[in-house]
């Protein structure tokens, strides 16, 4: 049997009087160096002298002490101050910075409220210190920090009103280290739009560790945004840029598609038609839309041709139909019968006349001629077709018979 375990049985005995018990929290950190130090052990002994000298608290009275430099540790054990001398306190630690996320980190769940301690304690004062660290000194806040904050908040503690300064705190820490901000922010907080972007800004996605911390925290927001949320933030992911490894430059704007799942599809569909979009934005999301990170729907896939073919109907739009021409072989694994591809070659060609310029309707024609044979021409509707369009035809079918009769019924249109 332990001998603190026998002390406390012989207290119980000896000492009938209601136990009081008492736990001083002493910095010990670089910033006590000196003076302080001195000022404070002294401070302890008269604090010790002055229970001693009290008839009830010298029974009541049972101390631990925690101190915090590099790292918050239990000096002493709570027990009777009978049964214990003064502690000597060295300073420890560099810097309060230092101690701030080892001393977070053993009160986690521990800060007593207001009502409990209610003359000297100001916990809206310690979260806001931690806040204004986490900005002052890049790199000293870190889980335990935040999770000790985030205490505060779920504990009554501090206002909710403050959550949002939490979040914001994480972020400032996320930019600094992702991982000590990644089970925080890996809880379901709400984040802003442009929070959730920024948390791209971080990482270096060449270390698969950095990418599955961003994924593993967008996949915990996204289920908390709304149908605008969604798009935004897409918007938000698209807009930064390509940002990815040296084997996969857009990787970033895939992890948001992967962290959107089956919602992914109709933001980058509503954005790739989007006005404001840009020709190069254009390219980056028909590219995402190929690749399925977000998994879409047999549906949305059989509306992939469709769409294509709309991309190149876009005026002024040559990177979107250069990167149509390059991708329609993804786009033909829609296509599961001989028939599918005869009917969308047709369909291309029937949309020739809107196609968003020559070039375009290259790829047009170029594409039904890689899907169908030249029987596809008989087809062709003369009437909506100019001289040109017809030129494009035969320059790329070459001449033949399908090709001749092309010609005649164009020349003899009403």
């Amino acid at each position: 049997m332990k001998e603190e375990y026998i002390l406390s049985q012989e207290d119980l005995v000896d000492n009938p009087t209601a136990r009081v018990p008492i736990c001083l929290v002493l910095d010990v950190s670089g910033s006590m160096s000196g003076e302080p130090i001195r000022e404070l052990q002294a401070g302890v002994q008269m604090f010790y002298e002055a229970i001693r000298d009290d008839e009830i608290a010298q029974y009541a009275a049972e101390i631990s002490i925690v101190t915090f430099g590099s790292q918050a540790q239990r000096t002493v054990d709570f027990m009777s101050i009978e049964r214990q001398d003064v502690p000597a306190l060295i300073s420890t630690a560099k810097s309060y910075e230092d101690a701030l996320d080892p001393l977070h980190g053993y009160f986690i769940g521990l800060w007593p409220t207001v009502e409990q301690l209610p003359t000297g304690y100001a916990p809206q004062t310690l979260f806001a210190e931690a806040q204004q660290t986490a900005v002052s000194s890049p790199g000293f806040v870190g889980r335990n920090t935040l999770a000790s904050l985030n205490s505060m908040l779920s504990d009554g503690v501090i206002p909710q009103a403050l959550s949002s300064n939490l979040v914001e705190t994480a972020c400032v820490v996320w930019q600094q280290r992702p991982l000590e901000a990644a089970d925080f922010l890996s809880t379901g907080v709400d984040l802003s739009i442009t929070q959730i972007a920024e948390l791209s800004d971080a990482i270096d996605y060449n270390k698969p560790e950095e990418v599955a911390l961003l994924e593993r925290v967008w996949k915990t927001i996204t289920p908390n945004l709304s149908i605008v949320g969604d798009l935004e933030a897409t918007k938000a992911v698209l807009v930064k840029g390509k940002r990815g490894s040296s084997t996969d430059p857009d990787l970033c704007l895939a992890l948001w598609c992967r962290a959107l799942g089956m919602e992914a599809h109709s933001n980058l569909k509503k954005l790739i038609l989007a006005e404001e979009t840009s020709d190069g934005q254009r390219t980056r999301l028909l590219h995402q839309i190929i690749r399925n990170e977000g998994q879409h729907s047999e549906k949305e896939s059989k509306e992939i041709p469709a769409l294509a073919l709309q991309l190149l109907k876009m005026e002024e739009s040559p990177l979107t139909w250069a990167a149509v021409n390059a991708l329609r072989a993804d786009v033909n694994k829609r296509f599961l019968t001989h028939e599918d591809r005869l009917a969308y070659a047709r369909l291309l060609l029937s949309e020739l006349a809107n196609g968003g310029a020559d070039t375009a309707k290259g790829h047009i024609v170029s594409w039904a001629k890689a899907l169908g044979t030249e029987a596809v021409l008989r087809d062709v509707r003369p009437e909506v077709l100019s001289e040109g369009d017809v030129t494009i035809i035969n320059n790329i079918f070459g001449n033949s018979r399908a090709m001749t009769g092309l010609w005649k019924r164009w020349k003899n249109r009403q």
